[in-house]
């Protein structure tokens, strides 16, 4: 286990108030059973009575309008204006986080599934750890210049930061390949973007079996069982059957329901509406107590 994960689980044990940016509504099993033992363990020395968990995401806005002109002070971001050329639906997101440096061969393997697989992408990638035959890491050294001429206009390559949140709720978004950080899945799964699953570390894993085999909203990229490496035949063959097969109709109706759960939680009346408001009645009861 990695020290952060060791540190977090020590914490879990010690908390009066349990503070949590998903949904009740996503996650309604586990919320449920870590209720009940929080209400009948009784053991140990940091239990506390009284503990509870608020649920009050998501915690970003749900309603983007990224067909809107900017303002004439404004330069959109050329990944939104690159997306505002294609159909609904119609584009795969790639990214895997800001720390994630993915090895040069398996850019390249991804560039390529992408290419084969025909489905028009927006691909963001971080610089690639710098070796003798890479000696910058830079995405565009090591993407082939054929592979990024034949696929112009269908697709974009990006180096660095891009604005996740507004291209997951731009309406030409129709899937995310992604790590399946807790950020990202839950933005995907709240702007109903079904996923393809790839997780590296940590929780990306967890989050990854949550996302394919409870919620059923998206498809596993496997791996080799040789390695850690995927090939691009996978990539090209996931991205085929989100988009194209029968394969991919449940998740994407599922990511849209867990959508309209989502927006149920914010609004009047909603669960994390309420959780937010019996948090403040909480933490006022509190400074009332102490003063």
């Amino acid at each position: 286990m990695s020290p952060l994960a060791n540190r977090n689980g020590r914490i879990a044990y010690k908390f009066e108030v349990l503070i949590l940016s998903t949904f009740e509504e996503l996650e309604s099993r586990a919320f449920l059973e870590y209720s009940k033992y929080l209400l009948h363990n009784s053991a140990g020395k940091h239990n506390r009575k009284g503990r509870k968990i608020y649920t009050v995401g998501p915690t970003f806005p749900l309603t983007t309008t990224p067909a809107a002109k900017p303002t004439p002070n404004e330069e959109r971001h050329p990944c939104l204006k690159f997306l505002d050329g294609q159909a609904d639906s119609s584009v795969l997101f790639v990214a895997f986080g800001s720390t994630w440096q993915l090895p040069p061969e398996q850019m390249q393997e991804i560039a390529f599934g992408l290419e084969g697989s025909e489905q028009p992408f927006l691909c963001t990638l971080q610089p690639a750890a710098k070796t003798a035959q890479y000696p910058t890491g830079d995405v565009f050294d090591i993407i082939p210049p054929d592979c990024i001429s034949r696929t112009k206009g269908r697709g974009l390559f990006v180096q660095g930061w891009v604005p996740q949140l507004q291209i997951l709720g731009h309406p030409a978004i129709g899937g995310f390949l992604s790590h399946c950080g807790q950020n990202s899945m839950l933005e995907s799964l709240s702007m109903g973007v079904p996923l393809l699953t790839w997780p590296s570390f940590i929780d990306q894993m967890m989050n990854a079996r949550f996302v394919v085999d409870e919620i059923q909203a998206g498809l596993e990229i496997t791996r080799d069982p040789r390695g850690s490496s995927v090939d691009r035949r996978e990539v090209e063959t996931k991205v085929r059957a989100l988009f194209h097969s029968e394969e991919g109709k449940q998740p994407r109706k599922n990511a849209t329901r867990i959508r309209e759960l989502a927006l149920q939680s914010v609004s009047q009346n909603g669960s994390s509406y309420k959780n937010i408001q019996a948090l403040v009645t909480r933490i006022r009861g509190s400074v009332l107590t102490s003063s």
